[in-house]
């Protein structure tokens, strides 16, 4: 079984990719479409609450980025 550290630069890259596909993706078509309300969300046009998805979804995968930076670890002995 690997261990997480031997993960951390895939899942790294997967998030970097992730990140890059989500930033395009807000601004195309899908997500901005031209003159469309439609539908509305308890009152929220569509473009704003699949916008407010799309930044809840890149913060995510923000996240787990941050999780499995795959920087140098300090070893446990070791005082800085």
């Amino acid at each position: 079984m690997r261990s997480r550290s031997s993960y951390k630069p895939l899942v790294w890259k997967l998030c970097c990719i992730g990140i890059i596909l989500l930033s395009v993706l807000t601004f195309t078509s899908l997500v901005i479409p031209a003159h469309q309300f439609e539908p509305t969300l308890s009152g929220v046009p569509y473009t704003l609450w699949v916008g407010i998805t799309m930044t809840a979804v890149i913060m995510l995968v923000n996240a787990v980025g941050a999780v499995f930076y795959p920087g140098e670890e300090s070893e446990s002995g070791e005082n800085s």
